[in-house]
């Protein structure tokens, strides 16, 4: 290790890249969120082929794709694995506004999730290997606070491509006359990732790994490790991607919500949403690694967990009010307050895993952490709202489908929290005694 790579100034600005990665990998990730109407009205989509394309599609190739990276990640080059990722989905963005059919729309976004699964295990070694064991929380706390940015910009990005779509295709009647405003949206929102990469290239150094005192034990290889600590690590990878269940149905379907039973447009959706919701929720993520740290120096080993317990209740709950409210004022309110702890789950899955598992295995648990989180989140929440939607409420219910769905989460979620806190102490003792 060199003291250059680990000055504080320079660690927390690869922190700040990671968190505008994080930030853009969420932008391109969910940006069809708002665009799903015209997309379901110009394809002629059910609620279910909505939730697979703008879930499942991203979310297998996002989660299977997590392991090959975590190996990769545990092995080479951090940085030029992060750089690949980044320009590679942005591209992949840029092709869903080149779709034609909802198969060509699948494909897309099957290689946008490809290249996103490179970032979380990347960040999660790169920030591990920057900051020490008892700094660690708030720099995950930042990196997750991406993911309000990112959703904020998104919701702004889509709601301002939708309004000023249709006067700039009259201005440029050659270039964009044949696509619609959906198309022009994704092509967009592109363009921030591209930038990132190349600033990721030219500032970034790949910093060395840290090792650990020779005279402890030695680390074992992934799975011996997991046969030992699966409960522990099970706690949290499962019980946060039943918050992830939550969080990516609401992010996906919320604009629906506000449209068709509040009867919003799609651009006072995209300006309420990224003005008030994402501010709050970054700030909340990073609040969260602060909070993580002072319950910890309180001699709480379970602090990620009990935090990631308390973001899945308060969320859960608020959610549930802003899919009843009464009206689309009082849905942005209820959806304002969740927004505190939007990222509080995310933060706590993060310091929590690194808590328990040595660098030598940090990428590759938190790539199981992502290909968890992709299937439960992205695939399986969304897929429930769908048949909900479909088979039990109706399309015009989508109030009483999103509030059924959020409180099974919920209610999962914290079962599995609770249920594993004991064997999470014991791991973390166990960590802490092997130097990690």
């Amino acid at each position: 290790m060199t003291k250059e790579n680990f000055r504080p100034a320079y660690a927390w600005y690869v922190v700040g890249l990671l968190t505008a990665g994080y930030a853009v990998s969420v932008l391109d990730r969910i940006v069809i969120g708002l665009l799903l109407e015209p997309i379901k009205a110009q394809f002629q989509l059910t609620d279910f082929q909505l939730a697979l394309v703008s879930g499942a599609a991203f979310g297998v190739c996002y989660s299977i794709m997590a392991i090959p990276f975590g190996w990769l990640v545990d092995r080479f080059d951090r940085r030029l694995i992060t750089i690949i990722g980044i320009a590679g989905w942005s591209l992949a963005t840029a092709a869903n506004g080149l779709a034609r059919s909802f198969l060509g729309l699948f494909l897309a976004r099957t290689a946008v999730g490809i290249g996103e699964a490179s970032l979380s295990p990347s960040a999660a070694s790169l920030i591990g290997d920057l900051f020490p064991g008892e700094r660690r929380a708030k720099a995950y706390g930042v990196f997750v606070s991406g993911a309000s940015v990112g959703t904020g910009v998104a919701f702004f990005a889509g709601g301002f491509a939708v309004a000023v779509a249709a006067p700039v295709r009259a201005q440029f009647p050659a270039l964009l006359g044949s696509f619609e405003p959906w198309q022009i949206a994704f092509m967009l929102t592109s363009i921030p990732g591209l930038v990132l990469a190349l600033l990721f290239a030219l500032t970034v150094r790949e910093p060395p790994r840290r090792v650990r005192d020779a005279s402890l034990a030695p680390v074992p290889p992934l799975w011996p490790y997991l046969r030992r600590n699966w409960q522990a690590a099970a706690t949290i990878i499962v019980g946060v991607s039943c918050n992830l269940m939550t969080i990516y149905t609401l992010i996906f379907f919320y604009p629906s919500l506000l449209g068709r039973v509040h009867h919003w447009a799609a651009s006072d959706v995209g300006f309420w949403v990224g003005l008030v919701g994402a501010p709050i929720g970054g700030a909340g993520a990073i609040f969260t690694g602060w909070f993580i740290t002072a319950i910890a120096k309180r001699g709480r080993p379970d602090a990620p967990l009990l935090t990631a317990l308390i973001g899945t209740i308060y969320y859960g709950i608020w959610c549930i009010a802003a899919a009843l409210a009464p009206n689309g004022t009082w849905s942005i309110v209820c959806f304002i307050a969740s927004a505190i702890m939007a990222n509080t789950c995310v933060a706590s899955a993060f310091a929590g895993l690194a808590q328990i598992a040595p660098n030598e295995l940090r990428g590759r648990l938190i790539a199981l952490y992502t290909l968890t989180g992709g299937i439960v989140g992205l695939f399986i929440g969304p897929a429930v709202l769908g048949i909900l939607s479909d088979r039990v409420f109706g399309a015009a219910r989508l109030d009483l489908s999103l509030a059924t769905a959020f409180a099974l989460n919920t209610m999962i979620g914290a079962a599995i929290l609770l249920a594993g806190r004991k064997r999470y102490i014991t791991a973390v003792a166990e960590a802490k005694a092997n130097g990690v």
